[in-house]
């Protein structure tokens, strides 16, 4: 485990050793050519339209009929889920080992707090969805007025706020090349400078 986390931390520095080194060019090639770092940024910043994707994103997707149709599958799916989980993390193990997996710079008292809560959450939530579970499994119609109530379709318009163009940026970029060139340049130094030395140590 000790190997893989040191090899996770080895790439990390790695990945920001080579963005720094490119954030470097970019602002040194601002800085020096802004006219022909402009032309190609002006070249790679083509707009995707992105609407054929992002239109299933607030596409209403209605599912309960097929719950309903094969409901003895889900209410055992569900129960057997809830049922592993309740046996497996609040009966299996001890509150001890919830201890173990809590941190140890938090104050005793918070730490006991936060193992009762975790537990009693765990058992409680795992409780009412295997409730849950066998009412699908039986009486599914019990759930028809819950359902028809809570159900609601709520329109987030993520299509729209992710197609929307910020022109603002490039705009800041034309007028002033040298300035960002110089802040993405002082930016790759140190980042580059960073991994480095976490690399070296």
């Amino acid at each position: 485990m000790e190997n893989l986390s040191a090899n996770l931390t080895m790439l990390v520095y790695q990945f920001l050793a080579i963005m720094g080194i490119l954030f470097m060019v970019t602002g040194a090639a601002l800085l020096i050519a802004p006219g022909m770092s402009m032309k190609w940024i002006k070249l790679m910043n083509v707009w995707i339209d992105t609407d054929r994707w992002f239109q299933y994103m607030d596409r209403e997707m209605k599912t309960e009929a097929f719950v309903y149709r094969h409901h003895r599958w889900f209410g055992v799916l569900i129960v057997g889920a809830c049922t592993w989980i309740f046996w497996t993390l609040t009966l299996h193990h001890s509150v001890d080992t919830f201890y173990l997996w809590s941190p140890d710079s938090i104050s005793p008292v918070l730490r006991d707090w936060l193992v009762s809560s975790t537990v009693f959450l765990l058992r409680l939530f795992t409780g009412v969805f295997i409730l849950l579970g066998l009412m699908i499994f039986f009486r599914p119609s019990l759930l028809k007025n819950l359902e028809s109530s809570v159900n609601r379709w709520v329109d987030a318009g993520v299509a729209k706020a992710l197609e929307t163009p910020h022109r603002e940026p490039d705009e800041y970029l034309v007028h002033h090349p040298r300035l960002l060139g110089g802040f993405v340049l002082c930016a790759g130094l140190y980042l580059m400078l960073s991994a480095v030395v976490a690399l070296l140590n």
